[in-house]
């Protein structure tokens, strides 16, 4: 069967033959990606709010050693490496200060780290107003960049801005789009993802080609095989094959 033989009898699907804006509603699939959406974006403005907390907590705290630092002799504890990728070398050493005994750990050069055993004197100074508040003397304290705060948020919108935007156009399409037959003319499957290209016949006669993707090639269909295309009447290079995965028709 080729197109113009499709066309002659072709009705498109139940709710889609009336003229007029549909009500769409979404699917468990579009719902559950707009949850992902919405968790993506919470949790990289918690990210970066945390990122900025933490910036401005490690500046006012070299700001204060620097203005008003106590210099003091601790004593290496311990010596290892960090259990992350990155394997950053790290080590921990003990103060006292008005008769109470401190312990803070730090990342350290990997030079001075190496020059370092247990026992070993460091220098250090501590904040007499905050005896937390210490750092060895061979090295500058780490201050997390500002920019780290705007650049972990933005890092994570690609994700959520590229459902949202096969979303609304999957909405606008079934909402607003019009119904038109089409013949699948190419499937192809690569890995896990698959795509369908097909050509679907307009109002005025013309014919039009598309493609679409697929999540999973278990529902690639078939070449030559019948399907309906909705389209933007405006755009017809705005299509679809129908049924939409994020959106159905609300009646």
């Amino acid at each position: 069967m080729n197109l113009e033989e499709l066309a002659r009898n072709w009705k498109p699907p139940d709710g889609l033959s009336y003229s007029g804006l549909r009500p769409v509603r979404l699917t468990r699939t579009g719902i559950a990606l707009v949850a992902v959406v919405l968790a993506l974006t919470i949790g990289g403005l918690a990210g970066g709010a945390l990122m900025a907390a933490r910036s401005r907590r490690e500046t006012a705290n070299r700001e204060a050693l620097d203005a008003r630092g106590v210099s003091e002799q601790a004593v290496v504890v311990r010596l290892w490496r960090s259990g992350d990728k990155e394997h950053k070398p790290r080590l921990s050493y003990r103060f006292t200060v008005e008769g109470r005994e401190m312990l803070a750990s730090k990342s350290a050069p990997l030079s001075i780290w190496r020059s370092l055993e247990p026992g070993a004197i460091l220098p250090i100074r501590y904040d007499p107003a905050d005896f937390a508040n210490s750092h060895p003397t061979a090295w500058d304290p780490e201050v997390t960049p500002w920019w780290l705060a705007w650049l972990l948020p933005l890092s994570v919108m690609p994700g959520p801005l590229a459902i949202l935007w096969n979303l609304r156009r999957q909405w606008r399409l079934l909402a607003e789009g019009r119904p038109a037959p089409g013949i699948v003319t190419e499937s192809k499957r690569g890995g896990r993802n698959a795509s369908v290209r097909y050509d679907f016949r307009l109002m005025n006669g013309s014919v039009r080609s598309s493609r679409s993707a697929l999540k999973s090639s278990k529902s690639l269909p078939p070449v030559g095989s019948a399907v309906c295309v909705l389209y933007d009447p405006e755009n017809p290079r705005r299509s679809g094959r129908y049924p939409f995965p994020l959106v159905r028709l609300a009646s």
